[in-house]
C-alpha cells in the first residue's frame, strides 16, 4: 500500500502527558509524533525546562518502536547546570493481548538510554489498560537501572502510576493520575504527584494537551506545568 496523509479512521494513542502509558497500539503503518513542553520547580526556586519527544511506529499488532528524550533541558542558574540535551532512548513495546470483560489489556516496553548527559539507563515498563464504562484506566509499574561509571553498581528506580480519563463533550477529554518514584541516590530523588491534564482532540489524528501536576515531595518538585501535542504525520501502510 502506499504512504497516504492520516484520514478520520487513523487515531492517535497518546503516551504523553502522564507518567502512565496505554497498553494499547495505533494501527499497524501508523507512526506517531509526540512532542512538548514541561516546566517544573521545588521549593528553592531551582526550576528545569525540558521540550521532550517520542517517535512510535506501529508494526504489526503486536510490535511497537521507540525512540524518545526528554529533550532539551534548561535549568535556572540556581539548578548550578548549563543548557543539556537528555538521553535518547529506543526500544519496542510489544502488546501481550487486548481487554476482555474483566481482563485488562496488557503490554510491557523495553529501552535502553543511549547516553549523551547521564551513563547508560535501561527502563522496562509493565502496561494494563482497561474501559470501565465512560472511564478509562491506565495502570503502569516500571524499573530503572543506570551505571553510575565502570567502577560502580548500577542505581535503580522503580515507580507505579494510575491514572483514570473520561470524555467531555467533544471534542474535549479529561485525566487525573496519581504516581510515585522510589529514592535511588545518589542520581534520582524520590518523585511523586498527583497531575490533572486537559485534552482537545480536533481531529482523531490529533491531540492536544496540558495541565500541571502537585509534588508531594516539594524539596525535589513542588509543582510543574506541561504542554503536549500527540499526532499522526503519516501512515506508511495499511
Amino acid at each position: 500500500m502506499p504512504v497516504t496523509p492520516p484520514n478520520v479512521s487513523d487515531h492517535a494513542v497518546p503516551c504523553r502527558p502522564t507518567v502512565s502509558c496505554t497498553a494499547d497500539l495505533a494501527s499497524p503503518g501508523t507512526l506517531e509524533v509526540e512532542a512538548g513542553y514541561y516546566f517544573q520547580r521545588n521549593n528553592d526556586a531551582v526550576a528545569s525546562r525540558n521540550f521532550p519527544f517520542l517517535f512510535k511506529q506501529t508494526l504489526n499488532k503486536i510490535l511497537q518502536l521507540q525512540v524518545g528524550s526528554n529533550g532539551l533541558t534548561v535549568l535556572t542558574p540556581g539548578g548550578g547546570m548549563s543548557p543539556y540535551f537528555d538521553n535518547v532512548v529506543a526500544g519496542a513495546k510489544l502488546h501481550l493481548g487486548d481487554q476482555g470483560k474483566i481482563a485488562p489489556s496488557l503490554a510491557i516496553t523495553a529501552l535502553v538510554g543511549i547516553p549523551i548527559h547521564t551513563n547508560l539507563a535501561v527502563l522496562v515498563t509493565g502496561h494494563a489498560s482497561k474501559d470501565m464504562g465512560p472511564i478509562h484506566a491506565d495502570a503502569n509499574v516500571g524499573l530503572m537501572a543506570s551505571t553510575l561509571n565502570a567502577d560502580n553498581s548500577p542505581v535503580s528506580q522503580a515507580f507505579f502510576a494510575v491514572a483514570l480519563s473520561t470524555t467531555l463533550p467533544p471534542p474535549f477529554g479529561i485525566a487525573l493520575e496519581s504516581y510515585y518514584f522510589s529514592d535511588a541516590p545518589p542520581m534520582y530523588p524520590h518523585d511523586g504527584g498527583v497531575r490533572m491534564a486537559i485534552s482537545v482532540t480536533p481531529k482523531p489524528w490529533l491531540v492536544l494537551d496540558f495541565g500541571g501536576d502537585v509534588g508531594f515531595f516539594p524539596s525535589v518538585r513542588s509543582f510543574s506545568a506541561f504542554f503536549g501535542m500527540t499526532i499522526v504525520p503519516v501512515v506508511f501502510w495499511r
